[in-house]
């Protein structure tokens, strides 16, 4: 296509001074030179005279427009809607619009103009309307280009949008066709993924804490030098998971097989209160990696206690707030089905406070005890399927006055179990401390006589704990401020902590030490060989008036103790001593 522009025009001979109009009306004002001419008047010397410029040719431009229509065969795209790839195709329109006159009668413009101007009395007349139009549009075009563009071409040019129709928007966005809906993704049959992701999991967890895992082994107080029978405290790791906040750390427990792995137990801060049951969990925890917890475990009522089997590292019981106890196994998935006992089965009428497992022969049935406060004393065998119990003692049906004619040597229980622990050499031996203090050393073969009742304190009591190393002495706590140290018959020691005990426990790698924590976050650290009357350390772990401490653990394998409370925390603080080449670790 050519087309010539710019092409000029010759200029046109300049008008003379005597024709011009206004030198006529300057004659006629000065009367007497109305017939002479510019020439003749005596300024007419410096008019300048007006020669014609020789026309000069001009070449003429020419403008040629050019159009590629092209189809690329090579590129393929996927197509969401038929979800294939199919080649692409690239046309260009813009040459045949071009080809068209303007006063083409687009479809939807059509179909507008109708709308305004006809105001029909039924939606049949207006579609009528409306393919009229849009035929007598169709006729117009094959008759004007009938015999140049095919009809198919006609229909494709007449159907695409108008590029030179633009709007009063600011913009125009491409309409995105609707895309079907995606399906989800198939599981990768990857079997060694998780293992994979686990190992790197850690990789980068050893990295971050790598300082404090340095400190855990090799830490040394330069201060032990000028405080030789005094210890010192260092903050380690502080274990919290987003899903507990509003959830009580209620008891913590180290596994006894594996030396990094650790479980904590939660349960809603108002029960206690009288509050609102808002559901339990239970999370397993390993050193290794302190960001997240291993394993997760949701429960419908809180969690109280949990204890790991002595034997088994895999088996997990726990006693929650509505009398149940739970035997779980840490090893399975996470929605793996637990053995529940059940109201048919012996479940508990209150909630249970304690549970401890008992080491059993290979072969034999595993087992545990469990005490709540609706006084009952029950000991369960693991079944493949179930949970069978029996009733040891029953504080409940010991609470009738005794008869006169009774034997002198039965010693009468009162109030409830909150608390029990077994004799490391002699299962059958347990300790029970009560809600009303008291403390009672009970045979497990008999269920008809208490061996002994210790007077131990005047308020319930929290935790008994015997000691590994020698078997006759034990160790208690309680709400009345004090710790006793209990040989047979008569404490040994009694220690006031200044508040609330929350729990005690002796130390496995030496007789003469233990460790008890306070409700205000106080741990005091003893050793009855250095000083009997005089802690190594005091040191608090929470800030004043933000949290309540409420359990202790210490590490079987390594001297690592934690503590926990009712601000989802769980704390490690190191403690080192050179001068008996202790360290210990708490949290």
């Amino acid at each position: 296509m050519k087309i010539a522009l710019c092409k000029k025009q010759p200029k046109k001979p300049a008008k003379s001074l005597d024709d011009s109009v206004y030198w006529k009306r300057f004659a006629n004002k000065r009367g007497g030179l109305s017939a002479a001419t510019p020439s003749a008047w005596p300024m007419g010397s410096l008019v300048p005279e007006y020669e014609d410029e020789p026309e000069k040719e001009e070449q003429e431009v020419q403008i040629e427009l050019t159009s590629t229509f092209s189809q690329v065969t090579s590129e393929v795209r996927y197509n969401y809607v038929s979800r294939a790839f199919e080649q692409v195709v690239e046309r260009d329109s813009l040459l045949s619009l071009l080809e068209l006159p303007s006063k083409v009668l687009r479809k939807d413009e059509a179909r507008g103009g109708v709308a305004r101007l006809c105001r029909p009395t039924s939606p049949e007349s207006v579609d009528s309307d409306l393919d009229e139009v849009v035929d007598n549009s169709r006729r117009a075009m094959e008759e004007l280009y009938g015999g140049t563009v095919s009809k198919e071409e006609l229909a494709r040019i007449d159907a695409q949008p108008n590029p030179f129709n633009f709007s009063d928007r600011v913009s125009l966005t491409t309409k995105i066709p609707m895309k079907p809906k995606p399906r989800h993704p198939e599981p990768l049959d990857l079997p060694g993924l998780p293992r994979v992701a686990k190992v790197l999991e850690r990789m980068v967890a050893q990295n971050i804490y790598d300082d404090i895992a340095q400190d855990f082994k090799f830490w040394e107080d330069a201060s032990d030098e000028y405080h030789p029978l005094e210890g010192s405290l260092l903050p380690l790791w502080k274990f919290k998971y987003e899903h507990s906040k509003s959830l009580l750390v209620s008891d913590i427990c180290w596994s006894p097989v594996y030396a990094d792995l650790f479980a904590i137990s939660y349960l809603s801060s108002g029960v206690d209160g009288g509050g609102e049951e808002m559901g339990g969990m239970l999370c397993l925890y390993t050193l290794k990696s302190p960001s997240t917890p291993e394993r997760v475990f949701r429960t419908p009522f809180g969690v109280v206690t949990a204890r790991f089997h002595p034997q088994h590292g895999s088996m997990l019981v726990a006693g929650r707030t509505d009398g149940s106890v739970v035997v779980y196994d840490v090893t399975a998935p996470q929605h793996a089905a637990a053995i529940c006992s059940s109201a048919v089965k012996g479940k508990h009428l209150m909630q249970v406070t304690q549970v401890r497992w008992v080491r059993t022969q290979p072969g034999e049935e595993l087992s545990f005890f469990s005490v709540s406060l609706d006084g009952r004393v029950t000991q369960w065998h693991l079944h493949s399927a179930c949970l069978v119990h029996r009733d040891v003692l029953d504080f409940a049906s010991c609470r009738q006055p005794t008869k006169p004619h009774s034997s002198s040597d039965k010693v009468v229980l009162e109030g409830a179990a909150t608390c029990i622990d077994f004799r490391p050499d002699h299962e059958n031996i347990m300790l029970l401390g009560t809600d009303t203090g008291a403390v009672f050393q009970c045979s497990v073969a008999s269920t008809t006589h208490t061996l002994f009742r210790y007077p131990a304190h005047t308020s319930p009591v929290r935790q008994v704990s015997w000691n590994s190393h020698h078997h006759g002495i034990f160790v208690t706590c309680s709400l009345d401020w004090m710790v006793k140290v209990w040989q047979y018959d008569s404490p040994l020691i009694q220690l006031d902590l200044g508040g609330a005990v929350a729990g005690v426990t002796w130390t496995p790698h030496s007789s003469s030490v233990f460790v008890a924590v306070t409700d205000e976050g106080r741990v005091h650290v003893y050793d009855l060989h250095v000083r009997k009357c005089h802690p190594l350390c005091v040191q608090g772990v929470v800030q004043k008036k933000r949290g309540v401490v409420t359990c202790i653990a210490f590490s079987p394998f390594h001297p690592v103790i934690l503590v926990g409370g009712d601000r989802y925390f769980c704390k490690v603080v190191t403690i080192a001593s050179k001068e008996y080449g202790m360290l210990w670790l708490y949290g």
